[in-house]
């Protein structure tokens, strides 16, 4: 039988602990992007997942069956359609008093990814 330092066990609990809370930190971010919600327009607010190809120059919102996407050429302008079919058009972020972010008439609440 052979003897292990109590500074190695003690390591081995600490790096244990340490993988135990990155662990939980990497669940908890994925839960909470399940929590992001989107409406368009007065609709109610449903469920939703953002997708970002290009972080910051390409990403989109998947609301239900419609497909919401979003292009920045870094000029300060935000093009959005709505569906594959439909025609650019040019919308204004916005903050609302109620922390939803808004493009035009789409908007996101929850953990939304900015970078």
């Amino acid at each position: 039988m052979f003897h292990v330092s109590p500074d190695l066990l003690l390591g081995c609990r600490l790096l244990g602990l340490a993988l135990l809370g990155v662990s939980s930190i990497a669940v908890g971010v994925h839960a909470a992007a399940d929590d992001l919600q989107c409406r368009h327009g007065d609709q109610q607010w449903t469920s939703c997942q953002m997708r970002q190809p290009s972080p910051g120059e390409h990403w989109f919102l998947e609301m239900e069956r419609q497909r919401v996407e979003f292009r920045h050429d870094g000029s300060g302008r935000v093009r959005m359609r709505i569906g594959n079919d439909a025609s650019w058009i040019f919308v204004e972020p916005r903050w609302t008093s109620g922390h939803d972010l808004c493009w035009g008439s789409i908007c996101a609440r929850g953990p939304i990814s900015l970078d």
